[in-house]
C-alpha cells in the first residue's frame, strides 16, 4: 500500500518536472522571438567636465548712509516713518542720483507712489499719441513683436522663474494700442490724457507741501538695496595675492554694517571677484584653463563667465585658492557672498548616443544605423565617454558620417547586424524608436 502511494507521488514529481521544463523552454522560444528591436534618435549635446566648490564674492561697493542730502546730516526716523526707492537692484546710478526719499508717514509716501504711477501711464500714453500712421508702415513686425511678448508671459506659466512682469506687461499695453493707431484706429487717448495730467498736477502740489529728507549716492556705479555687513570686509584691497591662510581669516570675520544705518549700497565697479579655496589636485586643472563658468544655481538659470585671475598654493596644507574674475552684474549676481558654486572648465558639443549601441568592426568605433528597412554602419569618434551615453564628433559633410536625427540600432532582437543588411517586413514591423 506504501510503495503504490510513493509510485504516485513519484510520478506527480516527475509530471511537474516534465512542465517545468517544457515552460522554460517556452519562456526561451518566447523571448528569441520577441527581443525588442529599438533605435533611438541622434541629438545634439553639451556636457561639462567641472568640480563643485564654496567660496566668496569680493566687490568695491561702499553703504549709502541715511543722510540728508539737503543738510548732511543724519536723518533721524520716527517709528512711521517709510523709506521709498528710486531704483532697482542692479540699476546704473551716477553721482548724482537721488537714491531715496524718507517720508513722516505711510500717507506721505503713497502721495510719491502716486505721482510714479501717474507719470508712467502718461508717458507711455503720450508715446502713443504722437505715432502717425507712417511710423508703423510694417504692421507685420509690430504683430510678430506682440506675439512674441505674449509667448514669453506663456512661457513663464510653464516656468518657476518670473521676472519683470511689470515691465513686460506695460510693454504689451504700449505695443497693442500702437498697432490700434497704425491700422487707423481711433485715437480715444485726448481725455485719459487730460485726466492724467490734472491727477498729476495736484498730487506734485500736494508733495511740495510735504516734508520728505531725499538721500544721494556718495559714488557711482550700481545701486543693491540690501548690505550683507561686509561690505568693508570682502573688498578688491585683499584680491591680489590672495593666500589660502588671508583666505581663511577673513572667511571668519564677523559682518560689520548694519542695514538700519544704510539705504542700500552703491557697487562702484563692474568688475568682481569670487574666491574659492580647492584641493592642490583641483588647483592644477585651472592652470592651462583661461577661461571658465561659474555656475551659481541662479533663478534665470544662467552661468557666469569667469577669468582664472590667480592661484595661491600652500603646499604645507595641501590646499590652494583660486581667484576668478568675473565682469557680469544683475540683480542675482549682486546678491552673492559666501555661495557654493560648479566650477565649469571644460564643455564638450556633440552628438549623443546611447553606450549600448556602440560596435566595433574590423577595429574600427562605430554604430548601427537604421535608414528606412536598411542597415548601415558608421564609424564615430568618441570624444566624451559617460556610464549610459558617450558623445561623439560632430559630422561634417561626409556621407557615410552619422548625422543629427539618425536612427542608431540599440537593441537588434538577436538579428545579425551587417553594412548594407535589409530588414525584412516582419522585423520593422516591431521596431521601437525612441
Amino acid at each position: 500500500m506504501l510503495s503504490n502511494r510513493m509510485g504516485i507521488f513519484g510520478k506527480i514529481v516527475f509530471g511537474f518536472s516534465i512542465l517545468a521544463v517544457f515552460l522554460y523552454f517556452v519562456v526561451q522560444i518566447y523571448h528569441y522571438f520577441n527581443r525588442p528591436f529599438v533605435t533611438e534618435v541622434v541629438v545634439e549635446d553639451m556636457i561639462y567636465d567641472y568640480i563643485k566648490g564654496e567660496g566668496i564674492a569680493f566687490r568695491d561697493e561702499e553703504p549709502i548712509p541715511l543722510i540728508s542730502a539737503e543738510t548732511k546730516q543724519p536723518i533721524q526716523q520716527a517709528d512711521d516713518s517709510v523709506i521709498t526707492y528710486q531704483y532697482s537692484d542692479a540699476q546704473k546710478i551716477s553721482i548724482t542720483s537721488k537714491v531715496a526719499q524718507v517720508y513722516s508717514s505711510a500717507g506721505d509716501a503713497s502721495v510719491k507712489k502716486k505721482i510714479d504711477e501717474l507719470s508712467t501711464e502718461l508717458e507711455n500714453l503720450k508715446k502713443i499719441q504722437d505715432i502717425s500712421s507712417s511710423s508703423f508702415s510694417n504692421i507685420d513686425m509690430l504683430s510678430d513683436q506682440i506675439n512674441n511678448t505674449m509667448g514669453t508671459f506663456a512661457d513663464m506659466t510653464s516656468s518657476t522663474v518670473v521676472e519683470n512682469v511689470g515691465d513686460i506687461k506695460e510693454n504689451l499695453i504700449i505695443m497693442l494700442n500702437k498697432k490700434h493707431v497704425a491700422i487707423g484706429g481711433k485715437n480715444t487717448f485726448d481725455d485719459r490724457i487730460s485726466y492724467l495730467q490734472t491727477e498729476l498736477d495736484y498730487y506734485n502740489e500736494v508733495l511740495e507741501k510735504m516734508k520728505y529728507e531725499e538721500v544721494k549716492t556718495p559714488a557711482e556705479g550700481y545701486y543693491y538695496k540690501t548690505l550683507d555687513g561686509y561690505e568693508s570686509v570682502y573688498t578688491t584691497v585683499d584680491i591680489k595675492n590672495m593666500s589660502v591662510e588671508r583666505f581663511d581669516e577673513l572667511k571668519n570675520v564677523q559682518p560689520k554694517v548694519q542695514q538700519q544705518q544704510n539705504v542700500g549700497k552703491v557697487i562702484k565697479n563692474h568688475i568682481w571677484y569670487f574666491v574659492v579655496p580647492m584641493s592642490l589636485e583641483d588647483a592644477e586643472k585651472f592652470y592651462g584653463e583661461v577661461y571658465v563658468q561659474l555656475d551659481f544655481k541662479l533663478p534665470n538659470g544662467e552661468t557666469v563667465d569667469a577669468q582664472v585671475y590667480e592661484i595661491n598654493e600652500d603646499t604645507e596644507q595641501g590646499r590652494a585658492v583660486v581667484t576668478f574674475e568675473c565682469k557680469e552684474i544683475n540683480e542675482y549676481l549682486l546678491g552673492i557672498r559666501k555661495a557654493n558654486v560648479d566650477i565649469i572648465f571644460k564643455t564638450y558639443t556633440g552628438m549623443r548616443i546611447p553606450k549600448n549601441a556602440l560596435r566595433t568592426e574590423r577595429s574600427i568605433k562605430g554604430v548601427y544605423v537604421l535608414d528606412r528597412s536598411v542597415v548601415y554602419f558608421k564609424p564615430i569618434n568618441v570624444i566624451k565617454d559617460e556610464k549610459t551615453y558617450i558623445l561623439c564628433e560632430p559630422a561634417s559633410t561626409g556621407e557615410n558620417e552619422l548625422q543629427i536625427y539618425d536612427e542608431v540600432i540599440v537593441k537588434s532582437a538577436g538579428i545579425p547586424l551587417s553594412n548594407g543588411k535589409s530588414l525584412d517586413e516582419s522585423v520593422m514591423s516591431s521596431v521601437a524608436k525612441t
